[in-house]
């Protein structure tokens, strides 16, 4: 398996990115570029059993994305820094960047001061979201009608960008202190605008 295999150049994205394992094994190996991993590192970071990630492993040497090494009876897996494919996985700095862009597209709705705190919890800020998740949004502010009105123009672009729906929270401080959801937002939220959830 450590014999140089040699790449091929036309129709290649299935044989890279032909399966969920092989989508998780690289993002890993991209994730620590720098970083030379064992097989069972890189199973057990993966979770994935050695069998499939051997087969993994096979066509990702053939394609010149990584370079295996046997050292005495281990077999060394270092993502090849100078292999042209690198340039498609930047795909995956896009991914790690999905939150921080709906974040940031989120937070230009919410610039008035009229707005106390704005700020995501839920399935999306717990990495459980599915695809038919709502983003759920806590809005505490004074002025329900305006956080109601900005809502309503701010999931139009959500939608149309992410697909997913905005589900607003609009509250102000003190119906927010008595809240049946005030715990479970306290212990997982993000902060896009405003003070501090306490």
């Amino acid at each position: 398996m450590v014999n140089k295999i040699t790449m091929i150049y036309h129709h290649y994205l299935e044989t890279l990115f032909g399966s969920k394992l092989k989508v998780k094994v690289i993002r890993n190996l991209y994730k620590f570029k720098e970083k030379s991993f064992t097989l069972r590192e890189l199973s057990k970071l993966s979770s994935i059993t050695h069998p499939g990630l051997l087969k993994v492993l096979e066509d990702l040497h053939g394609m010149n994305l990584i370079n295996l090494e046997r050292i005495s009876n281990s077999i060394i897996i270092k993502l090849n820094r100078k292999s042209f494919l690198l340039n498609i996985l930047k795909i995956y700095d896009i991914e790690n960047n999905t939150l921080n862009e709906l974040i940031k597209t989120i937070k230009k709705y919410y610039i008035d001061n009229i707005f106390n705190t704005v700020a995501l919890f839920g399935s999306v800020v717990r990495n459980e979201e599915r695809f038919d998740s709502d983003i759920d949004l806590l809005i505490i502010t004074k002025s329900k009608e305006l956080a109601d009105n900005v809502a309503e123009k701010c999931k139009v672009e959500v939608i149309k960008k992410f697909g997913n729906v905005i589900m607003p929270y609009i509250l102000n401080k003190k119906e927010f202190n008595e809240s049946n959801i005030r715990k479970e937002i306290l212990k997982n939220n993000i902060l896009i605008k405003g003070e501090e959830l306490k």
